[in-house]
């Protein structure tokens, strides 16, 4: 489960919450910041807390193709 909020001035949608950790199976925090970058490009990324130290985990940049 994640809740966020919708900065519109950086057209960025920021997430916080937590999941099960796949290796011990506690839950873990976690956050994921998606971005419209412009009408052509969006950002997705994905960080996992450990220990307090936050990880960046994936990235993903949308491109939209035109033809």
């Amino acid at each position: 489960m994640m809740e966020g909020t919708y900065d519109d001035m950086s057209k960025t949608m920021n997430f916080t919450g937590t999941m099960t950790d796949p290796m011990t199976g506690n839950d873990m925090k976690v956050k994921q910041v998606m971005a419209i970058n412009s009408p052509d490009l969006n950002t997705f990324k994905m960080f996992i807390d450990i220990d307090g130290q936050e990880y960046k985990t994936m990235e993903i940049l949308y491109t939209r193709v035109k033809d």
